[in-house]
């Protein structure tokens, strides 16, 4: 066999690799952030002219450190995005409900509000009168962790084929609302999150919450979007790296061995 048909067919060999099954995910980590509503007659650039406050954070009995960090972030991007002056943080909000003697009815009010999705007029009224803000933001932490099990992509022995390999997803999704004080209405809605593959990149809590305040802080105040980002997406880009994995076990081996008879058999 000449050099000229050696080098043929290892340009040959060469064209069919890329084509040849990847074995990672197209996608790692995931911005699940979404605006859900938006009031017609909102407009974001209002809280620059007037007074915005944070209300706590809300969030599971067993979620004290990210509802801390989720209440910081949250405070320091808004600040820096509307200045000090215009954002008041959950701890001054909370000094002023105090001072004004609306402390002891606030987890009623909010209480109410999540089983009954009605917000009390007379309380925000109130709340406006002690802080001197037209808009308050509302916001609860939904922290979640999947785990899921997937077919083992890490070996090309045939012996781990059909043995589950443990596939974990964290998320930090923050609920999060804009109440107008002076009608009492809800005039924004949505979510701000991060959702990672830990198999994959292992992030930090630490991460994870300054990821979702920052998709947060992107989606505040725009109109409803149609189709929002779901961490289920980052278990599909797992699972077919699992799948064409898989399919690299069996193809590989057996595209090596035609191209290493093409190259080195004789060629009648």
């Amino acid at each position: 066999m000449n050099n000229h048909t050696q080098l043929f067919r290892a340009w040959i060999f060469l064209l069919f690799l890329p084509l040849l099954p990847s074995c990672a995910p197209t996608i790692i980590d995931l911005n699940t952030s979404c605006s859900k509503f938006k009031n017609n007659e909102f407009d974001i650039t209002q809280i620059e002219n007037e007074r915005a406050i944070i209300l706590p954070v809300l969030s599971a009995s067993d979620k004290e450190q990210v509802r801390q960090e989720v209440g910081r972030e949250l405070s320091e991007t808004l600040e820096s995005k509307y200045g000090r002056e215009k954002i008041l943080s959950s701890n001054i909000t909370l000094g002023k409900l105090n001072q004004a003697g609306l402390i002891q009815n606030y987890a009623t009010n909010i209480r109410d509000y999540r089983e009954t999705g009605i917000l009390s007029k007379t309380y925000l009224n109130d709340i406006n009168k002690a802080t001197n803000a037209r808009y308050a933001f509302y916001n609860r932490i939904m922290n979640e962790s999947e785990i899921s099990y997937l077919p083992q992509t890490n070996s090309m022995n045939s012996r781990t084929m059909g043995v589950l390999n443990r596939l974990r997803i964290d998320e930090v999704k923050i609920e999060s609302q804009i109440w107008d004080l002076n009608t009492g209405e809800v005039v924004w809605e949505g979510f701000g999150g991060y959702a990672v593959n830990q198999n994959r990149k292992s992030s930090s809590e630490e991460i994870i919450v300054k990821n979702a305040v920052l998709g947060l802080n992107d989606v505040i105040g725009k109109g409803k979007q149609s189709l929002c980002p779901n961490k289920s997406e980052l278990y599909d880009a797992e699972y077919k790296a699992s799948m064409d994995s898989n399919t690299a076990v069996m193809i590989v081996p057996a595209l090596i061995t035609v191209v290493l008879t093409l190259l080195f058999l004789p060629m009648y």
